[in-house]
């Protein structure tokens, strides 16, 4: 989680903040988690407002139609309940 309104990210757009956050926690455990647990990573990002990074919408995609497919409910009732859940965990943070 990024708060987009420090003085490190002032200079830079929200999405540039994302993106240099993504690449540097990607940076960081890619490899490890390559070479060690031999799986893959995506890092998932959110600003302290609830906006995502690139990688990790993409991550939430993926998910919510897996869980979709799972329950046999409609894709948008599933984002919509992630999103909200998301968004309490981000308040209380």
């Amino acid at each position: 989680m990024i708060n987009v309104l420090a003085k490190s990210h002032q200079k830079h757009s929200t999405a540039h903040a994302l993106d240099h956050s993504e690449d540097e926690k990607d940076k960081s455990c890619k490899k490890r988690i390559r070479e060690v647990e031999n799986g893959t990573f995506y890092p998932v990002i959110f600003t302290t407002k609830g906006r995502r990074s690139r990688k990790c919408s993409l991550v939430m995609k993926k998910l919510v139609s897996k869980i979709a497919i799972k329950r046999k409910q409609q894709s948008y009732q599933i984002a919509q309940s992630i999103s909200i859940d998301i968004s309490f965990l981000l308040l209380r943070s």
